[in-house]
């Protein structure tokens, strides 16, 4: 997956504007690169300490240090307008009351000294219960400290304030909503997913009248719905994840895929016909990579009955037997392909100056090409949602038309799962989504 991380931004890729970047990997032994962002001036950066890596038990507390992260931030380099999450240990769900207390403290006091050397740092709000996210906003704006617990606002002149959305805690496999990095080490720290709505329901009626960062959005679907319910900014990664996964995106619906995803059934089943020299070798070559475009995938079938000596038949109904195969986003339709080429027919899309038939086969084989696209498509989604700018009406109908069109029965459950809880959903100005790295 090296080819879909932005390593680089160029003039191709001037429509990136902002970027959110883990500094994870810069507590250990890896040295952050100095100035790392200097020469992106007009790209706004978020900086996110890593607060998500301890809740999923992939960081401990003793390796997490405010010392380092501003010591990281100020290596790395920020601008005027670039956003700095402070250290914080969010509390697990399961904790108990004291506990989760204690940690929310804990980020009260990360808060205030990380503030003190870097004034412009936005705190992150934590509790399970509405009682504890009003006890740690409490603590915000009546800290005793000499230095005033008010927020610059780094997206407006407002009070700016970020949450987790811990969307990738749920339990079930809500890979629609954009838990596809929920690899906790501890697998009991999976909650429900009504448990994990009613945690951003709360935290968004508790900010009310805060420019609320949500993070951990997910997909560019969770970040509408979060917009209209009173979210200024979100993130997510799902345009790189989705990417390797061989879905496309197209601005306003649900991606297209044009991949072959490959997946050993019955090994066991497979290993008596064949035997286990063949039968391992062949499953190595079949899911080394997973994915395939369907001429490939048939392709690839043909060469493995040579090799193998296997009859082309004996072998295709083998695969069909022992194998899981399946796409891993709908099926393209004309419609679609009139959307794509639209895209590509815009002056700032990435591959603009391609002519679109080789982008298309460049789009179908490369993941690097299609992380790209699939940026570039949730900038067109930021605008998309930057017309429903204070008029939380005509963006509930517009989501509610848009998740019934396109089948997105998840992102319909949701919406209306908010919008029937939620009183009074405002929609704020200057909508932003950034690009996780």
């Amino acid at each position: 997956m090296k080819d879909i991380y932005i390593s680089d931004i160029n003039k191709n890729f001037s429509f990136i504007t902002k970027i959110l970047k883990s500094i994870v990997p810069y507590y250990g032994k890896q040295n952050p690169p100095k100035n790392f962002f200097s020469k992106w001036k007009k790209v706004k950066k978020c900086y996110d300490s890593g607060g998500f890596s301890f809740l999923m038990g992939n960081i401990s507390e003793s390796q997490l240090d405010p010392d380092r992260t501003i010591e990281i931030y100020n290596t790395l380099g920020h601008g005027e307008n670039d956003i700095l999450l402070q250290l914080d240990l969010p509390p697990y769900s399961e904790d108990n009351m004291e506990k989760r207390l204690t940690l929310i403290d804990k980020n009260v006091e990360y808060y205030f000294y990380q503030k003190a050397k870097i004034e412009k740092i936005i705190p992150i709000l934590h509790g399970w219960k509405r009682n504890e996210l009003e006890y740690h906003l409490d603590k915000l704006n009546g800290f005793k400290s000499p230095i005033a617990a008010v927020y610059n606002g780094c997206l407006t002149k407002s009070k700016t304030i970020a949450v987790g959305s811990n969307l990738s805690l749920v339990k079930t496999k809500k890979v629609a909503m954009g838990s596809y990095l929920a690899t906790a080490k501890d697998k009991k720290r999976k909650v429900s997913f009504e448990k994990v709505l009613n945690h951003i329901l709360y935290s968004l009626q508790t900010l009310d009248g805060y420019e609320v960062i949500v993070l951990g959005a997910g997909n560019v679907n969770m970040s509408h719905i979060l917009f209209s319910l009173g979210a200024q900014a979100t993130d997510g990664c799902s345009w790189r994840i989705d990417a390797a996964f061989g879905r496309i995106y197209l601005v306003g619906k649900t991606p297209i895929s044009f991949l072959t995803v490959t997946k050993v059934k019955d090994k066991r089943g497979l290993l008596s016909i064949l035997g286990a020299k063949i039968g391992n070798s062949i499953i190595k070559e079949l899911v080394k990579s997973s994915f395939y475009l369907s001429e490939q995938f048939q392709s690839e079938i043909r060469r493995l009955s040579v090799k193998y000596k296997i009859p082309l038949i004996k072998l295709k109904q083998i695969i069909k037997d022992f194998f899981i195969i399946r796409r891993s986003g709908r099926n393209p339709i004309d419609e679609d392909m009139i959307i794509l080429r639209e895209m590509h027919e815009l002056p700032n899309h990435p591959f603009h100056d391609l002519p679109f038939k080789i982008f298309f086969e460049k789009l179908k084989r490369s993941s690097g090409v299609r992380a790209y696209h699939n940026a570039f498509v949730i900038t067109l989604e930021e605008n998309i949602a930057r017309q429903h700018e204070n008029d939380e009406d005509s963006y509930f109908k517009y989501l509610k038309k848009r998740f019934e069109s396109y089948s997105s029965k998840i992102h319909l459950d949701v919406l209306k799962f908010f919008h029937k809880r939620m009183r009074y959903p405002y929609i704020q100005q200057n909508l932003e989504i950034y690009l996780r790295n």
